[in-house]
């Protein structure tokens, strides 16, 4: 393929890639938390920082689900939108490992005030193939932006991007290592 940006095998994988990345907004957004037994390898990690001081880490598809149940739970509803989605292949020089950085919105309404509040944020994402499927092995959320609290002197509080952000190098370095010289 022209550019050094894979082959097909891993244009495929990238596919099948973002419809799990799919299935678990579309889980998330439909409260189908037993769904996520089908998403989440048994021993995958899930762990939220929700801003500068909060962090919560848990493991396993039962865990995942009831920790995410415990933030929407005081939510008249959650709606998350992936808004874009870099996913590297060959993570590693391994076939059956991929990364990939997510960047979502969060829009939601709080049963107790009815207030509207959104949120913006990043899933770093670490992928494992396991008898031909893709699974997630690790998955970290860290919120950058989300509605200021009532009061405020501003419409959002920005926490940005944090330093430890996932490295997928720079577009198409993990495919020209994997696929060999670019062509044309």
């Amino acid at each position: 393929m022209a550019g050094g940006w894979g082959d097909e095998a891993d244009l495929l994988d990238e596919v099948r890639i973002r419809r799990l990345q799919a299935a678990y907004v579309d889980a998330v957004n439909r409260r189908a938390w037993s769904e996520f037994g089908d998403l989440f390898g048994p021993s995958a990690v899930l762990e939220v920082r929700a801003g500068r001081e909060r962090t919560d880490e848990v493991v396993g598809p039962e865990a995942i689900g009831a920790v995410i149940a415990g933030y929407l739970e005081p939510l008249d509803f959650l709606v998350q939108v992936v808004l874009n989605a870099r996913i590297v292949t060959r993570w590693g020089g391994d076939a059956d490992r991929a990364a990939a950085r997510l960047s979502i919105a969060e829009h939601r309404q709080a049963r107790a005030t009815g207030r509207e509040r959104h949120s913006f944020g990043t899933y770093h994402d670490e992928y494992v193939r396991v008898d031909g499927r893709w699974w997630f092995a690790r998955r970290r959320y860290d919120r950058q932006v989300v509605t200021a609290e009532p009061g405020s002197d501003r419409d959002l509080d920005v926490v940005g991007m944090p330093e430890d952000a996932t490295d997928l190098g720079p577009p198409g370095a993990a495919w020209r290592a994997s696929a060999g010289p670019a062509e044309g």
